[in-house]
């Protein structure tokens, strides 16, 4: 026994030793702070207090809901302060605080945030009942985006000629309605102060707005954005011919003067010749009543003498008809007046759209916002063979289940017609299945023309740009080809040597369609959706 205790006792010393160093450096601590008025006093040493939460991140989702989210402690509960307008200063009061958060909440979501605000988040680890052991804080900041309590308008009960009507739900605060009209309108905006009747209703009328116009419209509380719809007025009838269904739209169109506007109801309107073709020498506009409900045309036109047709909002239908082969077919030499389809669906013709195999001088000639489907020929789908055409515009359509040799053929006849250098944009389209191999896209001859092929989705195509060295190089910019290998040159490329246009520049992504089956176009794609690639109706 004797032999164990000399064995402990330096042990036992050592330790002894090792409590007076610790007793004695605390006391020149203490010592030291108390001769100088730059340190804190310390009274009390607590050494099982939280830690700040770790790794606290903040994430918008919803627009206006902010997910919180750190890693989860031993402590009891969580406390979290929100502070708005404020980018970590924690300055003020905050606008929101909440207590008795447990782990099993994380990750949390601070929800009805205001749109389009700056917000701070402190977060800290609570001890129940002994604040002293409360961690620090940990802080996080993220921006709200704009958010949307608009309904979705009704084109046939929410929107006039003059004025639309927005609704919310009732009792969101709001202070004015901004109505600004889109493209080359822009300076057209229309202004309206929500009143509280207006708030507890959840609904707006606004009035003043353009026919025919499309408008951006915003619902705002001060500064801060609450809704955006886009819309499009309806048809003023002001000085137009109202046509019922049933009408003989020949008659109709012989007894309109040159420049009148037949507006349409809905209903079916064949042209019934003997081959299915309107002759027309006249200007002539043609509109649906109502865009959401179009009158049907059912046949095409052979323009002659100077004629100028505009088709708005219409349904077009060749029926597949082997006589009616396209929508506008140039039946004379000389100048024309403009050609515009514009918001219409285009169906059912054997020739293709247009047809200038005479020497017509058009200026302009517009396809714009069509649905353009189930067309087949053995011909070129838009065919200029001895005409000029100087502003051709092909632009936010959507084309699918489309057969030709040719998309575009513009033949050479510069020597006709002197000084005109046309100019072919095509932009923002959704162009699928285009299986055109003969020839491709742009059989383009015509000296002096520029072409611009920009911001379109070609999709599931087998087709190609062009396999002639004579055809006009567009420029390129912002498209997608997925599926659709011919119209991108890969570095490796043997057996495409027949191909003299490539897209370098284009991407590959998948639009991922929502109901391709169906033609359902609507882009699922980020990368597409945040470019804003193809036809815009597909980009929700």
């Amino acid at each position: 026994m004797a032999r164990i205790l000399i064995y402990k006792i330096p042990k036992i010393m050592k330790i002894i030793n090792n409590i007076s160093k610790y007793l004695l450096g605390l006391a020149t601590i203490v010592a030291v702070s108390s001769c100088s008025d730059q340190m804190d006093e310390i009274t009390s040493l607590i050494l099982d207090r939280n830690y700040a939460p770790v790794e606290l991140t903040a994430k918008v989702v919803n627009k206006t809901n902010i997910k919180l989210t750190w890693n989860k402690s031993n402590a009891d509960s969580y406390t979290i302060e929100v502070f708005q307008d404020d980018s970590l200063t924690f300055a003020g009061t905050p606008v929101k605080t909440i207590s008795g958060v447990q782990a099993s909440d994380i990750p949390y979501t601070v929800n009805a945030l205001e749109g389009e605000t700056n917000y701070s988040f402190r977060v800290k680890a609570i001890t129940k009942d002994d604040a002293s052991k409360d961690s620090k804080w940990s802080t996080a900041y993220a921006e709200t985006e704009a958010e949307n309590i608009l309904s979705p308008v009704n084109e046939e009960t929410d929107i006039t000629a003059t004025t639309v009507t927005l609704k919310w739900p009732a009792g969101q605060t709001a202070t004015s309605i901004v109505a600004t009209a889109d493209g080359s309108f822009a300076s057209n905006v229309i202004s309206h102060t929500v009143t509280a009747d207006e708030i507890a209703a959840g609904k707006a009328t606004i009035s003043g707005l353009a026919p025919e116009t499309s408008y951006t419209v915003k619902l705002f509380n001060n500064t801060k954005t609450r809704g955006t719809v886009k819309i499009k007025t309806a048809i003023d009838l002001g000085g137009a011919t109202l046509v019922k269904a049933g009408s003989d739209l020949i008659t109709c169109i012989d007894n309109a003067k040159d420049g009148d506007v037949l507006a349409l109801m809905p209903g079916n309107y064949p042209i019934n010749t003997i081959d299915g073709n309107m002759p027309l020498n006249k200007s002539i506009a043609i509109k649906s009543v109502r865009s959401y409900d179009k009158a049907i045309i059912q046949g095409g036109f052979q323009l002659s003498d100077g004629a100028a047709l505009s088709l708005t909002q219409v349904v077009l239908d060749g029926n597949n008809n082997v006589t009616i082969k396209y929508v506008a077919d140039y039946k004379t030499a000389g100048k024309f007046g403009d050609l515009t389809i514009e918001g219409c669906e285009v169906k059912g013709y054997t020739g293709g759209i247009y047809y200038v195999n005479v020497a017509s001088d058009i200026t302009n000639l517009k396809i714009d916002n069509c649905i353009i489907h189930n067309i087949s020929t053995a011909s070129d789908f838009m065919d200029c063979r001895a005409g000029a055409i100087h502003n051709l515009t092909v632009t936010n359509n959507t084309v699918y289940a489309i057969s030709c040799r040719d998309f575009f053929r513009y033949d050479n006849k510069a020597s006709s017609f002197p000084g005109v250098s046309p100019y072919i944009n095509v932009d923002h389209n959704t162009l699928d299945g285009l299986a055109s191999v003969n020839k491709g896209v742009f059989y383009v001859r015509y000296t002096g023309s520029t072409i611009a092929f920009t911001n379109n989705i070609v999709s599931n195509s087998s087709g190609v740009f062009c396999k002639f060295a004579t055809t006009i190089i567009p420029s390129f910019s912002g498209n997608n080809y997925y599926n659709s290998p011919n119209f991108v040159q890969a570095t490796d490329d043997k057996t495409n040597t027949g191909i003299t246009v490539y897209d370098n520049t284009g991407t590959s992504y998948n639009p991922s369609y929502a109901d391709y089956a169906n033609h359902d176009f609507t882009v699922k794609s980020d990368d597409l959706k945040s470019s804003k690639t193809g036809d815009p109706r597909w980009i929700k």
